[in-house]
């Protein structure tokens, strides 16, 4: 079957829809179906498509992805479309995208809370919706759809590293990924080396901000981006997820659980899946102070520390068998879409 994936940013962007996006394609090619990318990637208004043929599979850039989705579905020969929905911002070009594609099959793939609506209020234009979490598709049932829960993908291989155990980590520094606690918390524990490595763009103003507090703080080193494993959990002790918007899953708890490193994260939408029992969940209401006790418990004790390090090492086992189920249930919407 050919596949094509439909989404805004794909790995030119470092972010959790496009290493989902990636790993499945990888998955269904493996398993002989032949999958392509169409993505937006930031091209000005104006500019040509392009192809680019790096990856096992090839990626079509496109000024304007909704407008581009029925050529070249047409020229790849694609027998499904599959959409990703994101945040309600984006809504309305998943939607665009959605009824471009017709006449060919389209599925939804809902890496987002915020995609929810969406999703629910489909209809017949989509032939099926996959979620990330049973978060997710919970969400949508509540409003009157149906869903398949389909996590991503985080094979094991590819993100263990060896990693020295030395620093608390935090990704994405952002104020919805909960950098004001991770800030409060570096405050508190002045022992303690934080790491922020950076992922979505930053505005100046604010990473202007954020340089010059971990300068005055002096225990927080701020850090580019990557999509290395070895360099984004090659010291982490422990991975930090304080989110304060209801996480659609998680991905970055899984990429740590490949390494053994336990987490700890906000008991908010898709976390609890995520970090299973590889870390400490905390209560959203709970605080700094709760922060700041859950930290303890594996920063500071020994034992607890290696129980969690060993949970976390055994989910991140269980990931690659999970990663089986999850793609045959992919397989299995792809194939009832076609044969509606």
């Amino acid at each position: 079957m050919r596949v094509l994936f439909a989404v805004r940013y794909h790995l030119a962007w470092l972010g959790g829809v496009t290493s989902t996006t990636h790993w499945l394609a990888l998955e269904l090619a493996r398993r002989g179906h032949q999958p392509a990318v169409l993505t937006f990637e930031g091209l000005p208004a104006g500019d040509a498509l392009r192809v680019d043929h790096s990856l096992d599979y090839p990626v079509f850039a496109a000024p304007r992805t909704d407008l581009a989705v029925r050529p070249v579905a047409a020229s790849f020969g694609a027998d499904v479309v599959v959409v990703a929905a994101v945040n309600r911002e984006r809504s309305g070009w998943t939607q665009s995208v959605l009824e471009r594609a017709a006449p060919l099959p389209a599925l939804l793939y809902v890496h987002d809370v915020g995609g929810v609506e969406l999703a629910a209020a489909a209809g017949p234009a989509v032939g099926g919706v996959a979620a990330v979490s049973e978060f997710v598709t919970g969400e949508i049932r509540s409003r009157g759809g149906d869903a398949v829960t389909v996590p991503p993908i985080v094979p094991r291989a590819r993100y263990r590293v060896d990693s020295s155990r030395s620093v608390a980590l935090f990704v994405n520094p952002i104020p919805q990924k909960g950098l004001d606690t991770v800030l409060a918390m570096a405050r508190a524990r002045r022992d303690v080396s934080f790491a922020f490595n950076r992922c979505w763009p930053i505005d100046d103003a604010a990473l202007h901000e954020l340089n010059s507090e971990a300068r005055r703080l002096g225990n927080v080193q701020v850090r580019p981006g990557t999509a290395d494993p070895a360099e984004l959990y090659g010291d982490a002790r422990v991975l930090l997820v304080p989110s304060t918007y209801p996480e659609a899953w998680g991905r970055v708890a899984g990429e740590a659980q490949a390494s053994g490193i336990p987490v700890i994260a906000s008991a908010l939408g898709g976390l609890p899946e995520a970090v299973g029992d590889g870390g400490v969940l905390v209560d959203p209401r709970a605080g700094v102070d709760g922060w700041l006790e859950a930290f303890a418990l594996l920063w500071d004790d020994g034992a607890a520390y290696a129980r969690h390090a060993s949970q976390a090492e055994q989910n991140g086992r269980r990931a690659d068998a999970a990663a089986a189920g999850a793609a045959d249930r992919f397989e299995t919407l792809l194939r009832r879409s076609t044969a509606a």
